[in-house]
């Protein structure tokens, strides 16, 4: 005979260790931010276009890898997963070091962009330079550091866009809206601006 959860806790259960599928997952997407990061210190790589793919397949594959563990065995409704328990969730060391982080990027990425690799007279270096055959392939131009943020921003948007297509899969409205911020983005937001900066030459 099962038991019942009878817990009335609105902050669910604390958080499970992360199952072996969950481990391989993250080592993925982690070896794909690793590329960036070498990148950024200015480490060249030979094929910018296979090891651009390799970085963002490998963070897109680590993503979704992560959350299929997550979510494919759980039963319909919305639950906290424990997300007040998390430290990167609930002010711990992990969120201080994720926010710092971020904070340290935006204002890189605005004000001194050439810490990233931007050149404006001559071929890019770091990390923009890896992104230059997409954004040529694109808008016909050299990649600048919006145009690395806007990649980015939309892997991010399609890999976490699947991981909430699992995790509210029984919920309509839930997919219908997130597929149509993934659509939005990916064709509104990313591509078509960039073929029209193409279109319109320098």
């Amino acid at each position: 005979m099962s038991t019942l959860d009878k817990s009335m806790a609105l902050t669910g259960e604390p958080p499970k260790s992360l199952s072996t599928n969950q481990k391989l997952a993250a080592l993925v997407g982690l070896s794909g931010l690793g590329i960036l990061l070498l990148a950024i210190f200015n480490v060249t790589f030979p094929n910018k276009v296979l090891w651009l793919s390799i970085s963002l397949s490998a963070i897109t594959i680590g993503t979704i890898w992560f959350s299929w563990d997550a979510y494919t065995n759980k039963l319909p409704g919305i639950k906290n997963d424990g997300v007040w328990f998390k430290s990167i969730s609930s002010r711990g060391l992990w969120g201080w070091i994720a926010g710092i982080a971020l904070t340290g990027f935006y204002i890189v990425l605005y004000f001194y962009p050439e810490y990233l690799g931007l050149v404006s007279d001559g071929d890019n270096k770091g990390v923009i330079s890896l992104f230059d055959p997409l954004s040529k392939l694109l808008n016909g131009n050299p990649a600048s550091q919006w145009f690395v943020y806007g990649t980015l921003y939309t892997v991010a948007i399609l890999a976490f866009g699947i991981k909430f297509l699992w995790k509210y899969r029984h919920n309509r409205y839930e997919r219908l809206r997130t597929i149509s911020v993934m659509f939005f983005q990916t064709a509104f937001a990313f591509i078509i601006p960039e073929l029209m900066a193409r279109l319109n030459g320098h």
